[in-house]
């Protein structure tokens, strides 16, 4: 809110200006997940416990669902809960080797993909919120924010399996 002058410096967000955020976070998450820039997803039909793969969706009665210890960057598991057609979406993020839960993000979560370019996140959900604050994000903002989303759609940060990584020292 403070990169589309909505908020000065020392200014903290009101309770319900804050949570509108939050879900405005959530929706730019869910809108990278619909476009497709974690992978293609495929629909996994399960009854009971399951160990989870990632590009899988599980739809039906989960029991126990244990994610991987580990997995490739921009990884994404989702699980849908028929019965109260509630879904849950994980993502993992290799800088910090940990799955992050979009749905169960609160003021105080680490979100998802921040380690690796808090200003552009921060830039993209400004961008986000500029129009429902009425407000025009600078030309710096809206650079960091496109910055942001092209290197998670391109997985520009990720290393290919068959190039060894250069190195320079």
């Amino acid at each position: 809110m403070k990169r589309i002058g909505v908020l000065g410096g020392d200014e903290l967000p009101r309770e319900n200006e804050a949570a509108d955020a939050l879900e405005s976070l959530k929706g730019i998450y869910r809108r990278l997940i619909n476009e497709g820039a974690f992978g293609a997803i495929r629909d996994v039909y399960i009854d009971g416990d399951y160990d989870a793969a990632p590009g899988q969706r599980l739809i039906g009665d989960c029991g126990m669902v244990s994610l991987p210890d580990r997995a490739t960057d921009l990884a994404l598991i989702c699980i849908v809960d028929p019965q109260t057609n509630q879904t849950d979406e994980y993502l993992f993020d290799a800088r910090t080797q940990k799955w992050r839960t979009i749905d169960d993000l609160d003021m105080t979560s680490d979100a998802p993909l921040s380690a690796r370019d808090p200003l552009g996140l921060a830039c993209y959900l400004a961008v986000e919120l500029a129009d429902e604050y009425g407000q025009q994000p600078s030309e710096m903002t809206v650079r960091n924010a496109a910055r942001f989303q092209m290197a998670i759609t391109h997985n520009w940060s990720a290393q290919e399996a068959d190039c060894p990584s250069t190195v320079y020292f």
